[in-house]
């Protein structure tokens, strides 16, 4: 892995680097975030809990949104934490904050609903719990974000195995950036 100018990890995305040999159905699997996790789901393995999907184009309401608990907002395809952003709820003053980028937070819930559904305009989204680190973890990173662990699989001669594992603990340095370890 390098490090790109923005701070974040860049890795070649290999469903890209290998389109013209994989599968269709390898493709949505390793692009689509929706179908990826109902497979996990179909074979018993546990998977995220998905709150909503956004159909692009699709308006959400205020009581879509502020349901007083934190969300995760995803496009369904995607990767790296594009497009990513986390609605924090504030149970003692009853606020939210939606947090986009490094500089751009958003505490007005007009202010909120407007640029969700700016984002819904343009691509499908899922609507997550915000999951919190594991207190065991969370004492390795001096933020809340979460702490992701970056698996690249493959299956040869019927045997799957491990090409790449990275561990990515977030920085105060700014959102989305992390520092990352090459896992053996």
């Amino acid at each position: 892995p390098s490090a790109a100018s923005d701070g974040y990890t860049r890795q070649p995305q290999l469903h890209k680097l290998l389109k013209p040999a994989i599968s269709t159905r390898s493709q949505q699997l390793l692009s689509d975030k929706l179908f990826f996790s109902q497979i996990l789901m179909s074979h018993g393995l546990p998977t995220i809990t998905k709150i909503r999907r956004v159909h692009m184009g699709e308006i959400c309401e205020y009581n879509d949104i502020f349901q007083q608990t934190n969300l995760f907002f995803k496009p369904q395809t995607g990767s790296r934490k594009n497009g990513c952003f986390s609605l924090q709820y504030k149970s003692d003053t009853d606020e939210y904050l939606l947090r986009v980028s490094d500089k751009k937070t958003y505490a007005c819930k007009k202010s909120i609903l407007n640029c969700l559904n700016r984002h819904f305009h343009t691509r499908d989204y899922l609507i997550q719990p915000l999951l919190d680190n594991d207190p065991t973890l969370q004492i390795y990173s001096n933020t809340a974000e979460l702490i992701v662990i970056r698996l690249i699989t493959a299956v040869k001669q019927n045997s799957p195995f491990c090409i790449s594992a990275l561990l990515e603990v977030p920085t105060n340095t700014g959102f989305n950036h992390v520092h990352p370890i090459m896992i053996n």
